[in-house]
Parts: C-alpha cells; structure tokens; sequence
C-alpha cells in the first residue's frame, strides 16, 4: 500500500518537475524566436518606414498622377481646343475654291484650252474676253498743197483688258517704207495717198488697216464766161477742193448754182 503511494507521488513529482521545466525549456526553445521576433518588430519599424515611405511615395506618386491627370486634363482641353480650332479650320480652311478660268484666248467648239479647269469640261463657260481692235486713221481737216499730219488711233472698244500695243508702224502708198510710230501716232503726207497701219499687241498678234487719204488740191479752178443781153454767165469747175468763191471786178461772190455764177452787167 504504501509502495504504490510512494510510486503515486513520485510521478507526481515528475510530472510537476515536468510542468515546471516545460515553460522553462519552452522559453528556451523559443529564445531564438525572440530574437527573431525582435528582428521582426526591427522589421515592423522597418515596414512601417516603409509603409510611411510608400505612403510618401504614394502621396507623391498620388500628387504626380494629380499632376499628370491636370496635365493629361490640359493636354486633352488644349487637344480639344485643337481639335475645334481644326475642326473649325477645316470647314473654312478646306473648302475648295471655285476654279477660275485661266484661257489666254476665247474657248470655241473646235479649239479649247485642256489646262483650264473651266473650260476642259465646257468650253461655253471661258470667262476670256478677245479684245476688238478699233484702228482709226483720221483724215486732215481742210485741204492742203504742201505737208500735213495723218493722226492713228488704236482702241480695243471691248474694253477686254487683254489688249496693249508693242508696236505701231505705218507706211505711206503700198510700195513705201514701214516707220515706227508708236510713240509719235502720226505719219506725215505731202501728197493724196492711202496710208496702211499695222499694230502689233503683247502677244504678237497683228492687226491691220489702210485709208484713202485725199486732202490735196494742187489743181487750179477752171472758169468759163459768156455775156448775153447784158448778163454775164461764169462757169467754175475745181475737180479736187472745188469752188470757194469767184471774184469779179474785185467783189466776191460766193453762190453759185450748179457751178454757175450769173451776174447783170448794169450792177458794175
């Protein structure tokens, strides 16, 4: 009886030393967990830093995205902006213009200007004006027996614009001389002749005229007198000027019927 109490309280002995020791052997066997868990709260404080840094880098990361969504925001408005602005640029800025007829010389049915965009399609629709040239040789006023001055005139009574004189020559009767007068308009005459022009514009092209020129009169006035029953008959005749006036005793007399002057001789 008293051996089994005795083996009873030695296990509980050992069962106490055991329990004792556990807690000892456990903080033993855990001493390095402990320095590992000191490691681990250093680690904290680093992870915390670290979580302070990456609040920092993340506020900053946060204040560049801000940053960069304002820019990307000012960089879309100022895209938009452009955009309108481009938009708007090519409603106005894009809009073809009309084409403009550019022939150098009046489109017809059988000759059309290929380069111009007008006209290739519908030659009806050339805009270019030939110019009409008017030549004017002006006759002397009165009559002459010695020189006198034929005046030229050029005109493009079209008004086209298309139309300036390079040259203007002249020649007196058909075998004469061509002299240049675009600076003087005039040719000098002696005699009654025709007169021929040339004018010759920008482009090359000639244009051509001539005139009959009578201003001359070196031919003398016939006259022919008769008396009858105290009546005096003079007949005047001048081809060329014909006749002003007939003189009789010193009295003029200017009119005359049919070229006949009748004059009573009881008036002188």
């Amino acid at each position: 009886m008293k051996k089994k109490l005795s083996v009873r309280v030695a296990v509980s002995l050992l069962l106490s030393a055991l329990l004792f020791c556990m807690p000892i052997g456990a903080f033993m066997a855990n001493s390095g967990n402990i320095v590992d868990a000191y490691a681990e709260e250093s680690g904290g404080t680093s992870e915390e830093g670290s979580t302070e840094a990456e609040t920092e880098e993340n506020k900053e990361t946060g204040e560049t995205e801000a940053e960069s969504g304002e820019n990307e925001g000012e960089t879309e408005k100022e895209s938009g902006d452009s955009e309108e602005g481009t938009e708007g640029g090519t409603v106005s800025g894009n809009e073809v213009p009309e084409p403009e007829c550019t022939c150098k010389e009046k489109c017809t049915q059988y000759s059309t200007d290929k380069d111009c965009e007008v006209c290739k399609g519908d030659y009806s629709l050339c805009e270019y004006v030939n110019p009409n040239v008017k030549i004017t040789i002006s006759t002397p006023s009165g009559w002459h027996n010695d020189t006198t001055k034929v005046h030229i005139s050029i005109e493009d009574v079209a008004h086209s614009g298309n139309f300036s004189i390079k040259t203007l020559q002249a020649k007196v009767a058909q075998n004469g001389s061509w002299t240049d007068v675009t600076e003087d308009m005039y040719v000098e005459i002696s005699e009654n002749t025709t007169v021929y022009v040339l004018v010759t514009d920008q482009k090359g092209k000639t244009y051509e005229k001539n005139r009959y020129m009578k201003c001359f009169d070196f031919t003398k006035p016939t006259l022919n007198a008769a008396v009858s029953d105290g009546l005096l008959s003079i007949q005047a005749h001048d081809t060329d000027s014909g006749i002003k006036a007939v003189y009789v005793n010193g009295y003029e007399f200017t009119e005359l019927t049919n070229g006949v002057l009748n004059i009573r001789l009881q008036q002188f």
